[in-house]
């Protein structure tokens, strides 16, 4: 009577990027006349689990926020329809903040309004944007987005009101993703 052992090859199949590998086993059965041969078995793959997209963490840091780092004159303004009812504003050019943070995007919450003026927006000491916040009537939580996407890793948002000093500037909050 023939005599079966099953020994696993050393070799495996390479998955394809959704499947798991391929293992491949070996039947050996011997003869009565000694010769041996091999039979390949193959051993189905179990399914892979699918990788899951995280939503983006969305920050958003308040006027007031410890993470907001404030040069120059700023006064704090209050009001009803403001982001948490207050914001900041500053009517000495050259006045700034800074937001170091890491995200791959951000929205800056601001005020607008007949008295306002500019504020200037550098990401990573690059000028990448300027806010205009002149308006015919006052406005608040106006939104200006940023319009590229950042590269993984850490950033320094720098906003800097360019005046003129008869006029102001706001910063609101800044939101992060």
């Amino acid at each position: 009577a023939p005599t079966f052992t099953s020994t696993p090859l050393p070799t495996q199949v390479e998955p394809t990027a959704t499947q798991a590998p391929i293992q491949q086993t070996a039947t050996t059965v011997v003869e009565p006349s000694s010769t041996a041969f091999t039979v390949p078995t193959l051993v189905a793959p179990t399914a892979t689990p699918q990788p899951t997209t995280q939503a983006a963490i969305t920050t958003t840091y308040d006027d007031k926020s410890a993470n907001l780092v404030y040069s120059g004159t700023w006064q704090n303004a209050s009001n009803k329809k403001a982001y948490q009812k207050s914001y900041m504003t500053t009517n000495v050019q050259g006045s700034y903040l800074i937001l170091d943070f890491t995200g791959s995007t951000f929205t800056i919450l601001h005020t607008k309004g007949p008295g306002f003026s500019t504020i200037d927006v550098y990401v990573d000491d690059v000028l990448v944007g300027t806010i205009n916040e002149k308006a015919g009537t006052i406005r608040y939580q106006r939104q200006w987005a940023y319009p590229g996407t950042l590269p993984t890793g850490p950033h320094e948002l720098k906003l800097v009101f360019t005046g003129p000093g008869t006029t102001k500037g706001s910063i609101d909050a800044i939101i992060v993703q």
